[in-house]
């Protein structure tokens, strides 16, 4: 079931999923920075292309807030994923934190 934002007509997974309407070209964002900044953002780009080609792919060149997959589960309003598991919630180090029993727990 997923939802289209009337300010930017994307399609977003639900009603209530955050996302930034504004969308930001990134040449833009270097605009009169110095050469350094550039290449040392494009080779941090090429690493994170490497480890995800998916995020990439479905990004190209602009910035957007809506690949945020990942925490899904992180929202004290939700009980349940979108797949029916249970979000657990926890207070480590006196945070709060939300999972479920399929997660890998790195330490």
């Amino acid at each position: 079931m997923s939802w289209s934002c009337p300010k930017c007509e994307r399609e977003l997974p639900r009603k209530d999923y955050r996302h930034y309407c504004q969308r930001v070209d990134l040449d833009s964002l270097f605009q009169g920075r110095s050469r350094e900044l550039v290449l040392a953002f494009d080779k941090i780009m090429a690493e994170a292309g490497e480890s995800d080609r998916k995020d990439s792919k479905a990004n190209g060149d602009e910035l957007k807030g809506e690949l945020r997959d990942f925490l899904e589960v992180h929202n004290p309003h939700l009980k349940n994923t979108d797949n029916g598991e249970k979000i657990i919630q926890d207070k480590i180090g006196g945070r709060s934190t939300y999972y479920t029993e399929s997660q890998e727990l790195f330490t």
